[in-house]
């Protein structure tokens, strides 16, 4: 890889839809660090052709140097699974190196299989857990002013749209894993 260049992606499709675009990286939010929309869902119609900077790429399918590791430092496993790919991209932007999306490189991803699919219990409490050990390494200072009360109202959206949807259990379990990721010794490597 060229110096400065710290991780590079594929374009990423959905393994069952073929020319459904899953990820072609992300812009992050500078005051959040929420990831803001960048072509989930579209029907890849040549819109996305160049290499890009971003600042997110998706961990399913990253090209990085042993040296830029040495650098920066492996995946947290403290976050298991989610997060884990965001939080080293965050790391690896303050570094100073630069993401880059591929898009002549491909990839075709099934989505969520690991996790057993969205809104399971098992995928709600991991996600609720490691976003908040994400949010809780990475906000500091006047930060944490917007992003704990906006955190707190996107808990309290994705439990209501639980219980109206009649997933009770994957409330629970994203209710306890974000009480888990709150108790859990926080740390900031």
């Amino acid at each position: 890889m060229k110096p400065g260049i710290g991780i590079v992606a594929p374009k990423i499709y959905y393994y069952h839809d073929k020319k459904r675009i899953w990820s072609v990286g992300a812009k992050c939010h500078p005051i959040t660090l929420e990831k803001m929309r960048g072509g989930e869902d579209e029907l890849d119609c040549g819109q996305w052709e160049h290499v890009m900077s971003v600042d997110f790429l998706t961990g399913c399918g990253l090209l990085i140097s042993r040296e830029v590791l040495q650098d920066v430092g492996l995946f947290d496993e403290r976050f298991f699974v989610y997060y884990e790919d965001h939080d080293l991209c965050l790391r690896t932007r303050r570094k100073g190196y630069e993401l880059l999306l591929v898009p002549q490189a491909v990839m075709w991803h099934k989505v969520s299989v690991s996790s057993g699919g969205r809104d399971t219990p098992f995928e709600r409490y991991w996600m609720a857990r490691s976003s908040v050990l994400f949010f809780r390494k990475h906000a500091r200072g006047a930060r944490c002013l917007i992003i704990v009360p906006y955190r707190a109202g996107s808990a309290i959206k994705t439990v209501i749209r639980l219980v109206v949807k009649r997933r009770c259990e994957a409330a629970y379990a994203y209710l306890r894993g974000l009480y888990d990721g709150l108790v859990e010794k926080a740390t900031t490597r």
